[in-house]
């Protein structure tokens, strides 16, 4: 009985392909974003948080990035050969693909949201 299969997309359950973008400017708008990776297919998907106030001072951002549907095979690999290292303003971005967040940690944000977070209006 046959094996076969594979190729880019990965099998059942895989997630779509994305990208972590770093080093980011603390001023970037995901249209900026999305921008970067328009020779590779474009953005599908931008997610960027944004950090909490006592973080921003001078620091830096990052976003998650998913290829678009329907991009060329091979578009995410360029993008992460060429755009790592790539100039924003007076920074060099890191772009990587993304890795799944390792166990313990989505476990220990699951922790957290059960227990709840304190208002203090006291």
């Amino acid at each position: 009985g046959g094996g076969g299969g594979g190729g880019a997309g990965g099998g059942a359950g895989a997630r779509p392909a994305e990208v972590f973008v770093g080093n980011l400017p603390p001023d970037v708008t995901k249209d900026a974003v999305r921008a970067l990776f328009a020779p590779y297919g474009g953005a599908g998907k931008c997610y960027l948080p944004r950090p909490r106030k006592k973080d921003r001072a001078g620091g830096s951002c990052h976003a998650f990035v998913r290829i678009a549907h329907g991009a060329p095979p091979g578009s995410l690999d360029r993008a992460v050969r060429e755009l790592n290292g790539h100039a924003m303003g007076d920074r060099k971005l890191r772009v990587e693909h993304r890795r799944p967040a390792p166990e313990g940690k989505r476990n220990a944000k699951k922790k957290r949201q059960q227990r709840g977070g304190g208002g203090g209006d006291g």
